[in-house]
């Protein structure tokens, strides 16, 4: 079950967060999925792309935890396994992208 779709800036990758803990991107112009990264250990419920830097997005997971990734690199940048008590529902990066929220 998707949770969660983003489209990039780009307009060219879309970015999709499931049940099954995996996040996937997806090349439109090629019809075809560019890239699958894996970290979670619950659902993954949210999704953001940075305003500025077109591979660089940040997902969020039913157990809380926040994780940070570039498109290219299969494991996580950064990971903030308890952001929150409980389920992270929304993310949304300031307009010049130097918070998140």
């Amino acid at each position: 079950m998707v949770l969660s779709v983003k489209w990039n800036q780009n307009g060219n990758w879309v970015l999709t967060a499931s049940k099954d803990q995996i996040i996937k991107v997806y090349d439109i112009r090629a019809m075809k999925e560019l890239e699958s990264f894996r970290g979670h250990r619950k659902d993954v419920t949210a999704l953001a792309w940075h305003p500025f830097h077109e591979e660089y997005f940040v997902s969020g997971s039913f157990d809380g935890s926040i994780y940070h990734w570039l498109v290219g690199h299969d494991t996580p940048q950064v990971e903030i396994p308890n952001a929150h008590d409980n389920s992270v529902w929304d993310l949304a990066w300031h307009p010049i992208g130097y918070l998140l929220c």
